[in-house]
């Protein structure tokens, strides 16, 4: 097929399955490079080429294949989710963070970008409750998970920055009655919790905690 048409990418695609299949990926590679190079504007064999680096651990030749994905196609989220592992995978948590920045400005109407920010910085630096505070500010953040000490952290970094976190209006976990009165005190969210948080990786009941103090959903 590639002899008749060395331009058709589902041709190559296929032989490339058939060499990696064979445990023979940087052949693989050579043969959706081929095809990526007729076909400019060809993202699924960049996105090809860049996991088969990944799966020999070249890390760096991968880097370059996901970043010419993203120019092509810069407002899928997807792409730049699936370089920001690959350099949290290589131990570049810095880069990986600035790429989920890029993607808070590639797609101003898409809130995942700021979701998954935030969960990067959690896992990486830790709770910043100042930057939680600012993409809640700076996105219209409406919704967060809490267990203690995290809501607490982020109504402190808000009252320090004069803050009042307009745009939250649900906060959802277990918390002390003290906190969530001054949550719903200090802004407009309102505070629900409930049972089987950890039993179901989810809440089997749920239900706002001012409705019933002291109960669980």
């Amino acid at each position: 097929v590639l002899a008749e048409n060395p331009g058709d990418k589902d041709g190559a695609s296929l032989v490339a399955s058939l060499l990696a299949y064979k445990s023979d990926p940087q052949d693989a590679i050579r043969v959706l490079a081929e095809a990526a190079a007729r076909n400019p504007k060809d993202v699924d064999s960049r996105l090809a080429i860049a996991s088969l680096h990944v799966r020999l651990k070249q890390y760096d030749q991968a880097e370059a294949r996901f970043r010419e994905a993203i120019a092509l196609e810069p407002k899928k989220l997807e792409y730049r989710v699936a370089l920001a592992t690959l350099l949290d995978r290589a131990a570049q948590p810095d880069k990986a963070e600035a790429v989920l920045r890029e993607a808070l400005t590639a797609d101003p109407g898409e809130d995942r970008p700021a979701l998954l920010l935030v969960d990067h910085i959690a896992a990486n630096r830790g709770f910043d409750a100042a930057e939680a505070v600012r993409l809640i500010d700076e996105h219209g953040g409406t919704h967060i998970s809490d267990f203690p000490p995290v809501l607490l952290n982020l109504l402190n970094a808000a009252e320090q920055a004069g803050s009042k976190l307009a745009t939250l209006r649900f906060v959802s976990g277990l918390d002390s009655p003290e906190t969530m009165l001054r949550l719903q005190q200090a802004t407009g969210a309102r505070f629900w919790t409930g049972f089987g948080q950890s039993e179901t990786s989810g809440f089997v009941t749920l239900q706002a905690a001012d409705e019933k103090p002291g109960a669980a959903g």
